[in-house]
């Protein structure tokens, strides 16, 4: 049987098909099983860092997580293994066990709470306790007008998450406060404050009534005391709070956020 030219070009091309055809198909499972491990990692990954403190965690620790985004915190605070902190307001120490596991073995956190709320925060730090102390913290117990004793100096970072907006009601000297922690800082230091926003014509007049705040009074406030704002981040804001509710209640709402990061020079 003879051959023509076409006929030679069909079976090469026949040929050429059937070689590129298995070729195809082994490169779409490898790049199916590159992109399904991808994933996976990728899930892993997202699941550890959501889950990255398994001990010391309370059943409402993963409400907050949806709500306070921990691991944006931990990222925009930029902790580095070492580093010394003091968590104002501390509460049952659900910021200061992030804190901890970000500045890790070497470093230490001062897990601040004012004697006035230790009545009703002992028991739930001991329910977060009960599996164990939180390596790397340390409980330290004074009035919100001195929250740092003079002995806890040189801090890199200083936090205050949800509770600055509590001192309005309460009987603090919030610049003495603010000067205390601008001592306690080393130069360059950091003082970073969460809270919800209220709108800035409410000032500080709805820190008892809606547990609130306003962005621009808090920012006046802390720059007296000689800190200077170094930026902010949005990853809790919430355009669709009008800022006119309660912001602590059971079960806690979403809120608008702002996040501000000071410096001492």
């Amino acid at each position: 049987m003879k051959f023509s030219f076409s006929n030679k070009v069909k079976i090469s091309v026949l040929i050429g098909a059937l070689t590129i055809q298995p070729f195809c198909f082994a490169t779409s499972i490898i790049d199916t099983t590159i992109s399904s491990l991808n994933s996976s990692l990728n899930q892993q990954h997202h699941q550890k860092r959501n889950n990255f403190m398994v001990s010391n965690r309370v059943k409402m620790d993963d409400e907050r997580d949806q709500l306070r985004h921990p691991n944006e915190l931990i990222d925009f605070l930029q902790i580095k293994p070492g580093d010394i902190i003091a968590d104002i307001g501390s509460g049952d120490g659900y910021t200061s066990m992030y804190l901890a596991r970000a500045t890790g073995s070497t470093g230490k956190v001062y897990a601040h709470n004012t004697p006035a709320w230790l009545g009703f925060l002992r028991p739930l730090i001991q329910n977060r306790l009960k599996e164990g102390p939180i390596a790397g913290v340390e409980w330290i117990e004074y009035p919100f007008s001195s929250p740092i004793p003079n002995h806890i100096n040189n801090l890199d970072l200083v936090t205050n998450v949800l509770t600055y907006h509590d001192t309005l009601y309460m009987d603090v000297d919030r610049d003495k406060m603010n000067r205390n922690i601008f001592n306690a800082l080393r130069s360059g230091g950091r003082y970073v404050v969460v809270d919800h926003a209220a709108l800035d014509k409410d000032g500080d007049t709805v820190g008892h009534s809606l547990h609130r705040i306003s962005e621009r009074f808090i920012i006046d406030e802390i720059q007296k005391a000689g800190f200077i704002l170094k930026n902010s981040a949005p990853f809790l804001r919430y355009d669709a709070d009008n800022k006119k509710g309660l912001a602590w209640k059971s079960p806690q709402p979403r809120t608008d956020r702002f996040v501000l990061s000071f410096i001492k020079p």
